[in-house]
């Protein structure tokens, strides 16, 4: 802690406008320092390591029929991003429907990442940084809106470049896998190990799968139900559980 010496100087003066007396006043005025340097915040953050591939599933009802939502957003370390999104619609058919927009994102250098333009931008959208992104763990990031302009959505980070891992040490191969799907959350099958070739079939309850290959983020799984019918597939890699 440091001393600071403060002057006050008082001045008296009578009615009249004649100064009739001068003081002068000495105070200690202590100032901590310290606390000055612990409210400085100090962010570490490299925004450079948000970029990757996200994945978010939504599921509403409408009028008794299902519309599912599977988004694929990508960061860029330019500060660019892309958002494909698949649409499954139970009223139509289940007619299937592709849209794709592309934007840029600005960071303000502590919590709040927010997209510039775009169908993001549009909305108002941002990502509010947790302690636990500011920390490095982005292994799920929320992306927030204006006031009525769409419900908050939670994305997970997908792996890239290698095998998927369900543990910083081990990497997964073909063999034996659970799959932990609820109503809630289901885990669907793809035609082919990208995120743009899903299938209307899914998991809805937590089963133990086949895995036969790993490819990029995606595991093909062969899975057998209490009728002895099978089911095969690719589905996101990062839903197995190792059973070893």
């Amino acid at each position: 802690m440091k001393k600071v010496v403060v002057i006050i100087s008082i001045f008296l003066s009578a009615c009249g406008g004649a100064v009739t007396e001068a003081r002068t006043d000495t105070a200690l005025a202590f100032v901590d320092t310290s606390s000055i340097q612990s409210s400085t915040i100090t962010n570490k953050f490299n925004i450079s390591s948000i970029a990757g591939k996200y994945s978010y599933t939504r599921e509403k009802v409408m009028g008794g029929y299902k519309i599912s939502g599977f988004y694929d957003l990508t960061l860029n370390k330019d500060f660019s991003y892309k958002l494909f999104k698949t649409i499954l619609d139970e009223y139509n058919d289940n007619k299937t429907n592709y849209e794709s927009f592309e934007g840029q994102y600005s960071y303000d250098g502590f919590y709040t990442i927010d997209f510039v333009n775009g169908d993001f931008g549009e909305s108002g959208g941002k990502i509010n940084l947790t302690e636990s992104n500011l920390n490095g763990n982005l292994d799920q990031i929320t992306v927030t809106f204006s006031s009525g302009r769409g419900d908050a959505m939670y994305f997970n980070k997908i792996i890239e470049n290698r095998k998927p891992i369900f543990t910083s040490e081990t990497v997964m191969e073909p063999g034996e896998f659970t799959i932990n799907a609820s109503d809630e959350d289901k885990v669907y099958f793809y035609s082919k190990p990208d995120l743009s070739h899903i299938k209307k079939s899914y998991f809805n309850t937590v089963e133990k799968v086949n895995v036969k290959k790993f490819e990029g983020d995606f595991g093909y799984v062969e899975f057998v139900n209490s009728e002895g019918q099978m089911s095969k597939g690719w589905v996101i890699a990062q839903r197995l559980r190792n059973n070893k």
